[in-house]
């Protein structure tokens, strides 16, 4: 398998991935926007009702993408991953404006986009691309929608200080995870090829233990036959005994080639095992005797 089709595969079960993690976002997102109203009574009372508008209308954006989702099971990869970029940075645009009637920049409100930039970078495997183009484009929004005159300039650098920061740490940890989890990949892949070819030798070994099996049964059984014969119409005692011990032996040996076939047959699984109790002592008994 070359290295174009592993990336191929990989990129399959990406998709797969992704497109759950999509779900899962926007699951935990629209259990969480309206969940925090309860805060914006505490913070911004006089604003509750506005802050209620704009979270009802990101509530009505997130269902109508999970049921986007759940309805499209082979979406792209590309379209997942902008659809999410979609929601995502909706969150964001939605948190900068809630600072901007809060003060602007001075609002302890951006904490929000702290936490949708913390839950994109650990939900959503996206590739180094979209993680920067969101997490940039979020830190934009809020640049330019929380924007206040005369605003601190204290406030800004302590909120961008944390932004920054923590877009910066994602974009490095979704690169190295990217790396990671395609190295584990091929490993798996890797593992796989092992393991179908260790498969095929069991198959080869089970194939040959089977042939040769029957190759040794059919001549057995033809000197076991003759053996059989020559001994009942001997009658010197001495040459009888002869016979019998070469017709023991043919017998000890064709049990043997059996027992292979046996064992071939299951581990082909043409044959079950029928487990019943035994006397051990009657056994070894009967295999001193031969």
């Amino acid at each position: 398998m070359g290295l174009k089709d592993v990336r191929e595969l990989y990129l399959e079960e990406k998709r797969a991935v992704c497109h759950f993690r999509a779900r899962l976002v926007i699951i935990v997102g629209n259990t969480l926007v309206p969940i925090f109203y309860g805060l914006d009574h505490i913070l911004a009372p006089a604003y509750a009702s506005s802050f209620l508008k704009v979270r009802l209308l990101n509530t009505f954006l997130s269902l109508f993408l999970l049921g986007y989702f759940f309805i499209s099971k082979n979406l792209s990869l590309k379209k997942i991953n902008i659809l999410t970029s979609i929601y995502c940075c909706s969150l964001g645009l939605m948190i900068a404006y809630m600072c901007s009637l809060l003060g602007g920049y001075q609002s302890t409100y951006y904490v929000g986009i702290i936490l949708v930039l913390l839950g994109m970078g650990v939900l959503m495997p996206w590739q180094t691309i979209y993680t920067s183009f969101n997490g940039i484009s979020i830190y934009a929004m809020y640049l330019a929608i929380a924007y206040t005159p005369g605003f601190s300039t204290e406030a800004l650098a302590n909120s961008s200080y944390f932004l920054l920061s923590i877009i910066f740490v994602l974009i490095l940890s979704n690169y190295w995870s990217e790396k990671l989890r395609f190295k584990e990949f091929v490993t798996r892949q890797e593992l796989r090829l092992v393991n179908e070819q260790m498969f095929s030798l069991d198959q080869a070994k089970t194939r040959f233990f089977a042939n040769v099996s029957h190759e040794l049964r059919t001549p057995l059984a033809l000197i076991q036959g003759p053996l059989v014969q020559f001994y009942q119409e001997e009658q010197n005692e001495e040459k009888k005994k002869r016979f019998a011990l070469c017709i023991r032996n043919v017998h000890r040996l064709l049990n043997e080639v059996n027992d292979l076939l046996d064992f071939a047959k299951l581990e082909s699984g043409r044959m079950m095992l029928a487990v019943a109790p035994l006397q051990i002592d009657v056994i070894a008994y009967k295999s001193a005797q031969l």
